[in-house]
């Protein structure tokens, strides 16, 4: 799919009746394929499984169960700009996988709790809804804005006819 210049390629990780995701071969080799394709089109490649640890236990059990696979064919096509992950997430995360960015999306509608030690406990939180914005430029490449889903006071405006009031 196009979204203007930016090309979308979406990979389901879903495996029935399991927590955990895998990227069949088919799929490996369609992604391979439609990356080749246009190397020179800023891409953004998404799937819901983490193909990375995030370090809470019990996502880290249930993240995507060949992330090798994956990771071999992003980092042969630098033209994808993003890699991003909807898993439930303890709110948005950044990490550096196979040469791009991957980033996970805050949730809709919870969190998972920011637990970090071993086997810590599955819980969730009610901490504000979000999603990730991404904003590309030719000239700049991709911004990827977390955003905030509610009602919140404002805008309020940094400056006045007199200059700068914050």
């Amino acid at each position: 799919m196009r979204v203007g210049p930016l090309k979308l390629l979406a990979l389901d990780s879903s495996v029935p009746q399991q927590p955990w995701g895998y990227v069949d071969e088919h799929q490996l080799l369609w992604l391979e394929e439609a990356l080749a394709r246009e190397p020179g089109a800023p891409t953004l490649v998404m799937l819901h499984h983490l193909p990375f640890p995030c370090g809470i236990d019990h996502m880290d059990r249930q993240r995507l169960r060949n992330p090798d696979a994956l990771a071999a064919i992003v980092a042969r096509h630098p033209q994808i700009e993003r890699g991003t992950v909807r898993a439930p997430a303890p709110h948005s995360l950044q990490v550096r996988f196979a040469g791009t960015l991957a980033v996970c999306a805050p949730g809709v509608s919870h969190q998972v709790a920011l637990e970090l030690l071993p086997d810590g406990p599955a819980h969730f939180v009610l901490e504000p809804p979000g999603f990730v914005l991404y904003r590309w430029h030719p000239a700049q490449g991709m911004v990827t804005h977390q955003c905030a889903i509610g009602d919140y006071s404002g805008p309020w405006p940094f400056y006045d006819h007199n200059g700068l009031i914050d």
